[in-house]
């Protein structure tokens, strides 16, 4: 992965939405929109703009079964990355709940 490639990754993770379902997929072998606009309580149309964003950053890949398009991680970096910030966020989150401060 370049620089430039590591950029583009970093920047689809900024955004809230995306980093959600990032760290959801990377918890599942594979997912699909309904299942991800169920989950997440958002319209279809913004889940699939979001993954368009995911896909084309490289960090999801998708594959159509039938009429259904699935969603997964299959890059080990972009999984170690979103396992990273998910322990982060939980300390953080442990950190809030107790009153400590960083």
């Amino acid at each position: 992965m370049t620089l430039n490639d590591s950029v583009e990754v970093l920047k689809a993770l900024a955004h809230p939405l995306r980093l959600r379902i990032s760290l959801g997929l990377s918890k599942k072998k594979e997912c699909n929109v309904n299942t991800m606009v169920e989950t997440l309580g958002v319209p279809q149309a913004t889940v699939s703009n979001q993954l368009t964003i995911l896909r084309k950053a490289g960090i999801v890949s998708n594959e159509r079964k039938g009429t259904t398009v699935c969603y997964s991680i299959e890059d080990e970096g972009i999984k170690r990355l979103l396992s990273v910030i998910e322990t982060e966020l939980a300390l953080n989150s442990d950190n809030n709940a107790s009153g400590k401060e960083e």
